[in-house]
């Protein structure tokens, strides 16, 4: 059942339909709002992202109506009654736990995760890490854009539900407006890209996903100076913040790399790595591309042909072994001498 269907004869989707409604809807109004009053910015931003969280979950309401999933404890379960979910113990899924179910690859979603991390990381930019250098008309226009692009197309593919249902009145023609624009825009800053010799679109496109350090703009060009993609230069069309490809490449991998402790805390693979062909910490696990030299993975054991993790990259830059069979092999030898 999808969800559009279980909404018709379950009270918590139906309540939890109003609650995303109403949070992208109060989203646009403060965008609309913020020329006057520029705090509405912020809470547009705040707004859009809670919609698109709560919009996630009715999702995955749909693939269990009991609300089971809504917890990564599985501890919620609905009132008869009222329809509210009732959860004593623990919060539900937190934007972590959604992507991890998202990324189930036994669930269909259609999710742009590009989109989604964008303004996942220009909310906490602007909300947690207190950066309201951040909050410019122009730049927020760009995140409102992107989030209802990511919410036109999830709420027609993935609740069956049309867009437009979403809003109504005055605040459709706007969001459509921005929306084309900013597709628009993406389009050129997408068209100079590919003039420029990549290696493989993966490493292209993670550069392009890039948000500007300086304002937070996802606009970004690029111009090629040569056959060599280290003579590229870049600019941003927002704040007109430029880099040489070196630059970039350091600003992209601090950026992903700012992962790297969550995900060693969490037991998962860093994203950004050192890369043994070229020396550098700008190999992306999560592509298996090096987003200096473009040296793809993964990287692979001379000995014992398993895959090198992450952590031991460096290692086989001297040795093309894993550390085991590195250790095996000094063993080995050790033995042999006495």
């Amino acid at each position: 059942m999808n969800f559009a269907e279980l909404q018709k004869v379950h009270k918590g989707a139906q309540l939890l339909w109003k609650n995303t409604h109403d949070s992208l809807l109060l989203g646009v109004e403060d965008f609309a709002l913020g020329e006057k009053d520029p705090k509405r910015y912020l809470s547009s931003v705040r707004n859009i992202f809670a919609g698109i969280l709560l919009l996630f979950k009715c999702r995955i309401l749909a693939d269990d109506p009991t609300g089971t999933r809504l917890s990564s404890k599985g501890i919620c379960f609905f009132d008869d009654a009222t329809g509210a979910l009732l959860n004593k113990i623990q919060g539900t899924l937190n934007v972590k736990e959604i992507k991890a179910y998202f990324d189930n690859n036994s669930i269909s979603i259609e999710l742009d995760h590009d989109y989604f991390n964008n303004i996942y990381r220009y909310r906490n930019d602007i909300e947690h890490a207190f950066d309201q250098t951040k909050i410019d008309v122009s730049v927020v226009k760009e995140y409102v854009a992107q989030s209802f692009l990511l919410v036109r197309s999830f709420s027609a593919k993935d609740l069956n539900i049309p867009f437009g249902m979403l809003f109504l009145g005055k605040y459709a023609e706007l969001v459509t407006t921005i929306a084309d624009a900013f597709v628009g825009e993406k389009t050129e800053c997408e068209t100079t890209f590919a003039r420029l010799p990549w290696t493989d679109d993966k490493q292209k496109d993670v550069y392009l996903n890039y948000c500007c350090e300086k304002c937070g703009s996802n606009l970004i060009d690029a111009e090629s100076n040569g056959d060599l993609l280290e003579f590229s230069s870049f600019r941003c069309k927002n704040c007109g913040h430029t880099w040489s490809f070196n630059e970039l490449c350091k600003c992209v991998s601090a950026d992903l790399g700012r992962e790297n402790y969550i995900a060693l805390k969490d037991g998962d693979v860093p994203p950004i790595a050192y890369c043994p062909s070229c020396s550098h910490e700008t190999y992306y696990t999560t592509e298996n591309i090096c987003l200096y030299c473009g040296e793809q993975g993964p990287f692979r054991c001379s000995a014992c042909d398993n895959e090198i993790p992450s952590e031991e990259l460096s290692v086989y830059e001297d040795t093309k072994m894993c550390s085991w069979c590195v250790h095996s092999y000094e063993q080995f030898m050790e033995e042999d001498d006495e």
